[in-house]
């Protein structure tokens, strides 16, 4: 995820720390990159981010069930792109909290 200096801060994670983003739909678990040109109070979740390196079979899904951004997007009407229904990731309220190092 993309987060400010300031941020990071207020939510316990640094540069390359591993961070939890849950929203009331879900969560994902994400590496953390120190943008500043980005506003506060703001992350950017890459769209598709998984781990392609995990062996192919093992049931994971190359981590989609933990890193993919959808798993925190709401699947409702109201978040929902119009035009080919699937989720938009633009202003969902969320929560960055710290995993271990």
């Amino acid at each position: 995820m993309f987060i400010t200096e300031t941020d990071a801060a207020a939510c316990g994670v640094i540069e390359g720390d591993w961070a939890k983003v849950d929203t009331h739909q879900g969560a994902c678990r994400l590496k953390v990159a120190i943008r500043d040109g980005m506003p506060e109070g703001v992350i950017r979740v890459p769209h598709g981010w998984w781990q392609p390196e995990r062996p192919e079979g093992d049931g994971t899904l190359s981590g989609a069930w933990d890193m993919a951004d959808a798993q925190p997007c709401p699947f409702d009407p109201d978040h929902l792109d119009a035009e080919q229904g699937i989720p938009h990731l633009k202003g969902i309220a969320c929560r960055v909290r710290p995993l271990s190092r």
